[in-house]
């Protein structure tokens, strides 16, 4: 959501913040970790997975999380 609120100034609050956190990215991340339940669903861990599945290697995976932490 930090790009909806820097890019679109959407912030916590504004009608259309709950509308595209339920219609767009709880969507898009229950599609991507095939999940019906996201409070149930470890995304830290389904991410990693999911980065690793497409050519990260270890390395590059902790670098990013790194630079994601520092951020």
């Amino acid at each position: 959501m930090i790009t909806y609120r820097n890019f679109y100034n959407i912030q916590p609050g504004d009608p259309a913040y709950e509308i595209i956190l339920k219609d767009n990215i709880e969507k898009i991340l229950s599609l991507l970790f095939r999940t019906d339940n996201l409070e149930e669903t470890n995304l830290k861990e389904e991410a990693e997975e999911y980065l690793l599945s497409i050519g990260l290697t270890d390395g590059q995976l902790k670098a990013l999380a790194d630079k994601l932490i520092d951020s």
